[in-house]
């Protein structure tokens, strides 16, 4: 089931990092990071950014102002061009904060027992106000929501899907049978839109996260991957199985609330 967060937008967290918003909706915005990871990595993110942005754009200063007196131009000149370029480089960097945050960009970086070289998977898994990753044999319960963050080599497209223990499919992203798979249009990191809220089915469930660099039909891939497990319920996959570029499956344990 997907269901929406209730995480800052792209332009709140770029104000946060230029010190634009008032008093009390930066201590909310705080205390939301304190108890989210991944909107503190991606803020993270946004830092690294824009500190390597205002670098670069240091550099792009010295040489033309360099230029600049290699031309002749007098000293008052430099003195207005080097506040003026500051200026511009910390309303582009924020410009650039904002379409960055959009994509929902952040740092690649892989969970060991999901890296297939393509494809990264990072899951966080939420329970009340509690966080935590999500590995392979994971226990969980029925209603912890789950996010997902997707770091691929290429640009492609994906499909995500659990099978459970009664060989019934749940399809995650996209969430319909007739919708084609998700358009990743950039290499990178994705973070999924919404969180997938876990049913009341018992016991294992399997998840797939399936990449290719071309488009192809989530629901024969579904199928044939409930196929493959019903012939052999402990096989070790491999990409080629589905006949994809990339492919990354984990185990979770649905428990019962006690």
């Amino acid at each position: 089931m997907l269901d929406t967060t209730g995480c800052p937008n792209p332009t709140m967290l770029s104000a946060l990092i230029v010190e634009e918003l008032p008093q009390l909706q930066k201590q909310r915005l705080l205390d939301h990071l304190a108890q989210c990871s991944i909107c503190a990595s991606e803020l993270e993110l946004l830092r690294t950014h824009a500190t390597e942005y205002e670098a670069r754009m240091g550099d792009h200063q010295a040489r033309l102002l360099q230029s600049l007196e290699g031309q002749g131009s007098t000293l008052p000149v430099r003195r207005w061009l080097r506040p003026s370029l500051l200026a511009l480089a910390a309303t582009v960097a924020a410009i650039s904060l904002v379409a960055l945050m959009g994509e929902r960009a952040a740092p690649t970086h892989a969970n060991d027992i999901t890296f297939k070289g393509a494809l990264a998977v990072e899951i966080v898994a939420k329970r009340g106000d509690t966080q935590r990753e999500v590995k392979d044999d994971t226990r969980l319960r029925a209603g912890d929501a789950l996010r997902l963050m997707i770091t691929t080599a290429t640009p492609g497209y994906l499909t995500v899907f659990s099978i459970d223990g009664r060989r019934a499919i749940s399809r995650w992203y996209p969430e319909r049978a007739n919708q084609p798979p998700l358009s990743l249009e950039r290499s990178g990191r994705h973070t999924l839109a919404g969180s997938i809220v876990l049913d009341d089915a018992l016991g294992p469930e399997q998840v797939f996260v399936v990449f290719s660099p071309t488009s192809f039909d989530p629901l024969a891939i579904h199928e044939r991957a409930k196929k493959l497990l019903e012939r052999d319920p402990t096989r070790s996959w491999r990409s080629n199985d589905l006949g994809v570029k990339a492919l990354s499956v984990l185990t979770l344990h649905k428990e019962q609330v006690l």
